[in-house]
């Protein structure tokens, strides 16, 4: 327990998540991608329908695992699937749920002759769940810093397998630690916050698209929060919006920090601990 690597996971870090993979009975000619965001539906997660092909279709849900959490797949077969009538008569061919890491990194994902990759470092996107991008990038960069430390020892320590965690945590860290900010925030609203904040385009669709790929939201965001204070006519909201903005660019910030030895980690970890506990 007392290794760097080793780190307690709180219950509410992470999500449930359930999927079906449905066969059309038709092809269909408009293909679709939707991730809805609807705290009646999904309270504080996410639910999504998409094509994969003419005839094959993915449609799930992840929510955050806090108590009074409903059954995904009870949510999926009774709320989602009825929103969509043209998925009436698909045909099942796969399903399966889990609970996965929806957060930041782990802030040590080294130990002596030890790496983890993937959902054992909590390298996902945390506003959407998905992982596999974040894996892949993970082991093209754990791989590069094994082959190094092979080259002058058999056993690698911690120490010499640390590049990792650094390339990795001021890379795509960066982001999942804005992402988790953003993620928080928007759990905090309401579908009416939510849907006065669209209407307003204080946050466009094209924001939450630049804030998927990119873990931050566009320059003019500040100033558009500002242009908008009158039409919200809701200070508390423009007050949460601006600190989640200054929540956002603290973590961007702090991971861009992250330590180059593993003896700086300590300092760095009461840091982190300090940020992501006051969201």
């Amino acid at each position: 327990i007392d290794w760097p690597i080793a780190e307690a996971i709180p219950t509410h870090e992470t999500a449930i998540a359930y999927r079906e993979e449905r066969r059309r009975r038709e092809p269909t000619d408009e293909l679709v991608v939707e991730a809805i965001f609807d705290y009646e539906i999904a309270p504080q997660g996410v639910y999504w329908m998409a094509d994969r092909s003419d005839t094959l279709v993915n449609v799930g849900i992840g929510m955050q695992r806090v108590p009074g959490v409903p059954n995904p797949r009870s949510v999926i077969r009774g709320k989602v699937l009825p929103l969509y009538p043209d998925l009436e008569g698909t045909e099942v061919i796969r399903s399966g749920g889990g609970i996965i890491p929806n957060r930041r990194p782990i802030d040590c994902p080294v130990a002596n002759g030890m790496i983890a990759i993937g959902d054992a470092a909590c390298q996902v996107n945390p506003l959407t769940g998905s992982g596999i991008g974040a894996s892949m990038y993970a082991s093209n960069l754990a791989a590069e810093a094994v082959n190094v430390a092979l080259e002058t020892t058999r056993t690698p320590s911690a120490e010499d397998l640390f590049p990792y965690a650094r390339s990795y945590q001021t890379g795509y860290g960066r982001e999942q630690a804005a992402y988790q900010v953003l993620r928080t925030a928007l759990q905090s609203l309401t579908n009416v916050h939510l849907n006065r904040l669209m209407g307003s385009s204080t946050i466009s669709e094209e924001d939450m698209v630049t804030a998927v790929r990119t873990g931050k939201l566009a320059l003019s965001f500040g100033a558009r929060i500002k242009a908008a204070t009158k039409l919200l006519g809701d200070p508390r909201l423009i007050r949460a919006l601006a600190r989640m903005q200054r929540r956002m660019e603290a973590a961007r910030q702090l991971y861009s920090e992250y330590p180059g030895q593993l003896g700086e980690l300590v300092d760095w970890r009461v840091r982190s601990t300090k940020l992501f506990n006051s969201l």
